[in-house]
């Protein structure tokens, strides 16, 4: 195995520091609070995404890859601040139809719908 270098005395005070006060460095949703994802939130992003543009989905907890058409671009106060786009799926490993929480998004057959977060 390698030799480490020893760290400075300068660098093991920081880095002792960053280690007993981690709300130096620490950024949680709890302090950035409801105000960080504004109504505008990904606006810029979502503008260049159409209705009708197919997209290859990630599934963040499994990795797989799902492909789509896009079906809605916009916003959904019914749940959260910022831009969400509707996909219909190839497959049915969707969430809906189309309608979250009692709105109509777009018409899909059940299971093949889902909402996405930008």
């Amino acid at each position: 195995m390698g030799s480490h270098q020893p760290l400075s005395p300068r660098f093991a005070r920081y880095q002792a520091e960053l280690a007993s006060n981690p709300a130096i460095w620490m950024v949680t949703e709890d302090t950035l609070g409801p105000a960080f994802i504004t109504d505008e939130h990904m606006a810029e992003i979502a503008c260049k995404i159409k209705v009708g543009d197919r997209v290859l989905v990630v599934e963040m907890s499994d990795q797989a890859e799902r492909h789509a058409e896009v079906m809605f671009v916009g916003k959904i106060p019914e749940l959260a601040n910022g831009y969400w786009v509707g996909v219909e799926y190839d497959m049915p490993v969707g969430k809906n139809d189309g309608s979250v929480k009692g709105r109509r998004c777009f018409e899909c057959a059940p299971g093949f719908g889902a909402p996405d977060d930008l």
